[in-house]
């Protein structure tokens, strides 16, 4: 064991208390397996527990402020070698001490309207803010790619930073418009009532839009791969060539899907309105449950996964879809008939009243069929029975 490894093992021993289940022999078997240490304190009478990792024996991983405030020697000892620090008091703390973190969460602030020293974070690479309802403003920090924002009530404007590459947004309902975010390589905005519209970043990959109301239309980007709007008001979805993910689910107005040509994986689900699903040819996984509208489908050969769960107009399945390997349609109460489908693996269909007939499937793996009263009487049921 080297020094520094020592030294922190003498520290957190000697402020153990006697009575803890963690002993110094068994602190010394967590260290010969570079694995997680799970500290019991005993602090005025208060147990906390904290998991604490050393990887390589060389320096802490995570440490959380609060556990170790009232005993500063230990303080001393292990800030200059933690990762991460979780603050819940920014008024008590001097972050110039801890200039080698590299990711800063700093939660339940409520006292506080700005914060200026953390400029000082050199090598900081991700900061956290939730919960601080009062702060106003967030300075620009050098080298960061990550920035949360969470329940920021009174924040009106984001940080200048150019290094960003990921930022989060939950419940800033002051902020208006995004500025400053030309670098972004994935952007998340959730529940922020008053941000108006999403810019055009040629660099974005991946964007999540949830419940943001007045952000009435949806941007075309260019190199976007993955695309999230569910539970939000959008009518219309645009076109955009490099879309290989899309959730569109609970989309209550929607009234198309857009065919995207090298689109993989599809989720409209609960999309009340929703009456087609165009023919995209290299979809590989969809999920149209609950689309109470749905008629039928297209033929889609590459299709592995497809889920139509209470989809209750629907009348027929196509039997043409070579590759799928799992069918949920549970709930499909107009449905009478699963054809044959080579190569189908799994099958659900549950609580579909009219099911009279599965055709015969020597693939089949897995099959849930309860709740389907004239299925009982299939002349295929020695197939059934086969299965369970």
């Amino acid at each position: 064991m080297d020094r520094l490894s020592e030294s922190v093992l003498n520290v957190i021993t000697s402020y153990c208390h006697e009575k803890d289940t963690i002993k110094l022999s068994q602190i010394n078997k967590y260290f010969s397996k570079n694995t997680y240490i799970h500290c019991i304190y005993d602090v005025h009478k208060h147990v906390t527990t904290r998991v604490l990792k050393l990887p390589m024996m060389s320096r802490l991983k995570y440490i959380n402020r609060d556990i170790y405030v009232r005993d500063k020697t230990l303080l001393n000892n292990i800030m200059y070698v933690c990762d991460e620090l979780v603050v819940t008091n920014f008024n008590k703390i001097n972050l110039d001490k801890y200039y080698k973190i590299k990711s800063l969460v700093i939660k339940n602030c409520d006292n506080i309207s700005c914060i200026c020293n953390i400029t000082s974070l050199k090598k900081v690479q991700k900061i956290i803010f939730t919960r601080c309802y009062e702060l106003t403003s967030i300075p620009p920090v050098d080298g960061i790619e990550e920035l949360v924002c969470d329940s920021l009530y009174k924040l009106r404007e984001l940080p200048y930073i150019t290094s960003l590459k990921k930022l989060i947004i939950f419940n800033c309902h002051k902020i208006t418009t995004l500025s400053h975010i030309e670098g972004l390589r994935e952007l998340t905005c959730k529940n922020n009532n008053n941000l108006i519209n999403i810019p055009i970043i040629d660099g974005l990959q991946i964007l999540t839009i949830n419940n943001c109301v007045n952000v009435r239309k949806i941007p075309v980007i260019p190199n976007l791969q993955k695309l999230d709007c569910s539970n939000s008001h959008y009518t219309v979805i645009p076109d955009m060539i490099g879309l290989k993910e899309l959730n569109c689910s609970k989309c209550k107005f929607l009234k198309r899907v857009p065919n995207i040509k090298n689109l993989q994986k599809l989720n409209c689900s609960h999309s009340k309105i929703l009456l087609k699903i165009p023919n995209i040819k290299n979809l590989q996984k969809l999920d149209c449950s609950y689309c109470e509208y749905l008629i039928k489908f297209p033929m889609i050969d590459g299709l592995i996964e497809l889920d139509c769960a209470g989809c209750w107009r629907l009348l027929t399945i196509p039997n043409n879809i070579n590759n799928l390997q799992k069918l949920v349609c549970n709930y499909c109460k107009l449905l009478k008939i699963i054809p044959q489908m080579n190569g189908l693996l799994e099958l659900e269909c549950n609580s579909c009243h009219f099911l009279k007939r599965i055709e015969y499937i020597q693939t089949l793996k897995k099959l849930d069929c309860y709740d389907c009263p004239l299925l009982y009487y299939s002349p295929n049921r020695d197939v059934l029975e086969k299965v369970n």
